[in-house]
């Protein structure tokens, strides 16, 4: 994506004056005369690199003209879809505005897995529901957001199945079909869906159109618009409007050393891998300007495990990171935890965390030896014969051939291909990776590694795993001989959650939870839903939950419409019909699993 202009960002030598004047108004620090006026700063919260000057409204003369509409929806993602479409079906005069700053529609939501069927809940069973999520989370989430959720995911389930035809997978795990014609069940099919839904709804969809602020009162407390950049012919416009919805996804993307992720989240970003498409927290920024301030709590999404740069898609990492059979050496070369438990937060916890690799561990995989079941890509390799000349068969046939998808894993050419990685590490023979590692690693204690690598090969050998008690059939040596690989190992990050807080009408809040009056979020960058931990199961279903709850709210208290009661369609499933009975995966059945928001596409993401 190209960066805005020096033209687009000053048109002249200087800042106006009035936008100095928003800029202090909202908090944002005046630049000096003689600062540099092409780049920014972060905001008043954050030094990060901002290159778009997202969160610093831009003066009048710096705006190349000015359209009204009733609302305008950024991001489409599920819940800007959602969010923009029920608005438009319920109020088909009203001037519904979509913009989305890729290319593309959809974001990571064309990588998500699925988040039906799920059943209505009654107002008792929700309020269980939403307790005990809450508690297991140590109350780092609201209770109120959960109930209201399971209430609504019956009306939002049939709004997608039914009513506009969106499809999935009825067996195991619930996926979306297959949109992308790579054999795996993705979301981007149900936002191709979308799409051509809208066509007979009528939203105006704006690619390429990146918002850079919002419009917004003195106080902090009201938005009445919001400055957007024109990617194409790079001229920043405004609409004002009656009211914003910021589905903006996450920022799985800004997670370098200083990035934005950095400011919001006590965990060590450095240790991990985003994934995602187009997380940078533009709408976490915007939100900034208001009386909003900075929430600071954040879940890092990062319940796969992979090597820094390796492909979502690679078999090789998928065996050398999220096996019971891995062999994991920290910083210093010692084993420290049974591998058959491993989850990302494990790779964060230590310095560096290596995973040890020789033939019999390989040969062990390629026979069938797969066991973790993450969902996604990883799941075709569990008990996989990766000799099989007919390959293995992904879940479902390509989208774009009608035929059968099958991969053929070669983990020795996947080792070739990956080679120069920095992450990656080998030696003929144990000595030689020790010291292979121990050149790279300062800390790393090339005698006590090798000791290690001693005592896991009696263990492998007797049976039996004294330290760490790991299962008999997952104690896999690397073999008497080489050549062998360490791999170092990263929590791979597919999105964050939280950022902005919401009240049950998906209206943003203050600290005190007064409302911020036109502004509305939907999806992963609203707080409630987890703690710094993702617990799997909300992603898609918090994106309708608000997206749909914004919609409606707009309609019926800011556009003066009427919502009709079977807005969400007919219903010949029966979603919104309560029942007290909650199924397992998700917050009311099944939903997310770990790998679901970002199954990147492609060398190594992004999603």
């Amino acid at each position: 994506m190209r960066q805005i202009s020096r033209r687009s960002f000053l048109k002249g030598s200087a800042i106006g004056a009035a936008a100095v004047s928003a800029m202090t108004m909202m908090g944002v620090p005046a630049m000096a005369d003689d600062e540099e006026k092409t780049t920014w700063s972060g905001t008043r919260y954050t030094k990060c690199e901002n290159p778009y000057g997202i969160s610093y409204p831009r003066s009048e003369a710096e705006i190349g003209h000015v359209e009204e509409a009733d609302a305008v929806v950024v991001g489409s993602g599920i819940g800007g879809m959602m969010a923009a479409m029920i608005m438009k079906e319920q109020m088909p005069e009203a001037n519904i505005v979509l913009i989305e700053k890729n290319a593309f529609l959809g974001g990571s939501t064309n990588h998500a897995e699925c988040n039906g069927p799920n059943q209505a809940l009654t107002e008792k069973a929700a309020l269980s529901r939403g307790i005990s999520h809450a508690s297991g989370l140590s109350y780092m989430a609201d209770p109120m957001l959960m109930k209201n959720l399971c209430m609504d995911q019956g009306m939002n389930s049939a709004w997608l199945f039914e009513k506009h035809g969106v499809q999935y997978s009825k067996g195991g795990m619930s996926f979306y079909v297959d949109g992308n014609g790579d054999g795996f069940g993705e979301g981007s099919s149900a936002i191709k869906t979308l799409e051509a839904e809208n066509e007979s709804v009528g939203v105006d969809i704006r690619v390429e159109n990146r918002a850079i602020a919002l419009v917004v009162s003195e106080d902090g407390y009201t938005v009445s618009g919001i400055q957007v950049l024109d990617n194409e012919s790079d001229e920043i416009y405004q609409i004002n409007c009656k009211a914003v919805v910021l589905a903006t996804g996450g920022m799985a993307n800004a997670m370098q050393p200083g990035g934005l992720c950095s400011y919001y989240t006590s965990q060590d970003v450095e240790k991990c891998y985003g994934w995602g498409s187009g997380q940078e927290g533009d709408g976490h920024l915007m939100v900034e300007q208001t009386a909003h301030g900075m929430a600071k709590t954040l879940c890092l999404v990062g319940q796969f495990i992979n090597v820094r740069d390796f492909a979502y898609t690679s078999q090789l990492g998928v065996c050398v990171s999220m096996q019971a059979s891995n062999f994991w050496v920290n910083q210093e070369g010692i084993r420290f935890a049974n591998e058959a438990t491993g989850v990302g937060k494990m790779v964060e916890l230590e310095g560096s965390v290596l995973s040890i690799v020789g033939p019999k561990q390989i040969e062990f995989w390629e026979n069938g030896g797969c066991n973790k079941k993450i969902s996604g890509f990883a799941d075709i390799l569990v008990g996989a014969n990766f000799k099989d000349p007919a390959g293995i068969k992904a879940p479902f046939p390509s989208a774009i051939t009608g035929e059968d998808v099958y991969y053929h894993p070669d983990l020795y050419g996947e080792i070739e291909k990956y080679k120069d990685n920095p992450e990656v590490f080998m030696g003929d023979t144990k000595e030689a990776l020790a010291a292979a590692i121990a050149e790279r690693i300062p800390n790393f204690d090339a005698e006590a590694f090798l000791a290690t690598w001693a005592a896991y090969d009696a263990a492998c050998e007797s049976g039996v795993d004294e330290m760490f008690e790991k299962d008999a059939q997952y104690l896999v040596s690397p073999g008497p001989e080489g050549p062998y690989y360490a791999f170092r190992l990263t929590s791979g990050v597919l999105n964050t959650c939280s950022g902005i807080r919401i009240n049950t009408n998906a209206q943003v809040v203050d600290p005190r939870y007064n409302v911020i009056n036109g502004l509305f979020a939907a999806g992963i960058n609203t707080s409630g839903w987890d703690g710094e931990v993702y617990g799997g199961g909300t992603c898609q279903p918090v994106a309708m939950f608000c997206g749909s709850k914004a919609a409606r709210y707009i309609v019926e208290n800011i556009l003066g419409g009427t919502v009709a009661e079977d807005w969400y369609g007919d219903d010949p499933e029966g979603y919104t019909v309560p029942t007290d009975s909650v199924s397992s995966g998700g917050p009311g059945g099944p939903g997310d699993a770990p790998a679901g928001e970002g199954t990147p596409a492609g060398e190594g993401g992004p999603a």
